[in-house]
């Protein structure tokens, strides 16, 4: 590790450790499906009536098991600092395999996504960023492996999160080398054939496509109006599906086409963009922290500036309720080290915080002058 810059260990952390995790979790996954195969038919009601009582029993006592799994992944996402507990990972998991397994339905993707995310939180991320970025690179090898999809399944763990048409791009490259690791695991056991191989597609001729796509965008309007709001996902999964680029242009367009058509999703807590979710807002606070101290900036109509309480600062082990500020400036936050801390007026200041101060610019301006 020593070896490794700094970059280095962070694709290592949030990237090939977390697919690996996934990675294995979606291949016991698979092996288990194979093993419930082997149950006799008539066996079938019986045992599902077994796991579906287990099921009701167990989701009274965890509740996060409950639903299909993205919701659960969304509300970490934004709202947890990315945490879920590891353990429910392989619960959702098995849960999943049981209720497919033995005759009954439900999907793949969502159970995944979040097992996977929930084991690789075993990794134990250093902050709130790093838990978000493991829970959807383990999320993304599981689906990866599963499907045989990895450049797609990292592109619906970093597209889903929106429903508009953004995607969590600085996390890409992680969620790319968590989801090829999770695909390179699952290749030793099962190989590298696309999962639905098409044997013999030709491409209808480009003006045939090009006439043809806005019907099929119409006719798929109604399936996709409580679809993931995954369109360019959904594109690639299906060439790595299929193993073919024949139907890549008119799948791109009857997928965008819908997708600009559609106002629904079916994830409701999907925020419109990063600029709506609470994770990019506590990620825009935390870089106010780095700022030069002193300097004054604007803040929308506010001014703004940082002021560094140093050893034998005047403010050094008051509370907030003592210091002296210009009328009309108020503590927006209080950074210590890596916390932030909502301003109370008991809290005493310690050396080595950091105090955002907010109010009109000129009485900013002024203390910043006098600091």
């Amino acid at each position: 590790m020593k070896l490794l810059g700094e970059e280095g260990r962070r694709l290592l952390r949030l990237g090939l450790f977390p697919g690996l995790l996934g990675g294995g979790l979606a291949v016991a996954f698979r092996l288990l499906l194979d093993l419930l195969l082997l149950v006799p038919p008539l066996a079938l009601p019986l045992a599902g009536g077994a796991v579906g009582l287990f099921s009701a029993w167990l989701y009274r006592r965890l509740p996060d098991l409950r639903g299909g799994g993205v919701d659960r992944v969304l509300l970490a996402y934004h709202l947890g600092q990315g945490r879920l507990p590891p353990r429910l990972g392989p619960l959702k998991a098995l849960l999943t395999a049981l209720t497919l397994g033995l005759g009954g339905s439900g999907g793949q993707e969502g159970p995944l996504l979040y097992a996977g995310g929930a084991l690789a939180q075993a990794l134990r991320p250093r902050n709130p960023a790093e838990a978000r970025a493991v829970l959807l690179a383990g999320g993304a090898a599981a689906i990866a492996a599963l499907f045989h999809t990895p450049l797609g399944a990292a592109f619906f763990a970093a597209e889903v999160l929106y429903r508009g048409s953004a995607l969590e791009g600085r996390l890409l490259g992680y969620l790319a080398v968590a989801a090829i690791s999770g695909y390179g695991l699952q290749s030793l056991f099962f190989g590298t054939r696309p999962l639905l191989p098409v044997q013999g597609l030709e491409a209808p001729p480009l003006w045939f496509a090009l006439a043809l796509a806005p019907l099929a965008a119409l006719g798929a309007w109604a399936l996709v109006s409580a679809a993931a709001r995954t369109p360019f996902a959904a594109v690639v999964q299906m060439v790595e599906i299929t193993g073919s680029y024949a139907l890549l242009v008119p799948g791109l367009l009857v997928a965008f086409g819908a997708f600009a058509l559609n106002r629904e999703t079916l994830f409701p807590l999907q925020p419109s963009g990063p600029e709506a979710s609470p994770a990019h807002a506590e990620d825009l606070l935390r870089g106010l922290a780095q700022l030069p101290p002193g300097r004054p900036l604007l803040l929308g109509d506010l001014g703004a500036v940082l002021l560094e309480v140093r050893e034998g600062h005047p403010w050094a082990g008051k509370p907030l309720k003592d210091t002296a500020l210009p009328p009309g400036v108020l503590v927006g936050l209080v950074f210590r080290q890596a916390h932030l801390l909502a301003p109370r007026g008991q809290d005493r200041l310690e050396p080595g915080d950091r105090v955002l101060l907010l109010g009109p610019q000129e009485e900013v301006a002024r203390f910043a002058a006098r600091s």
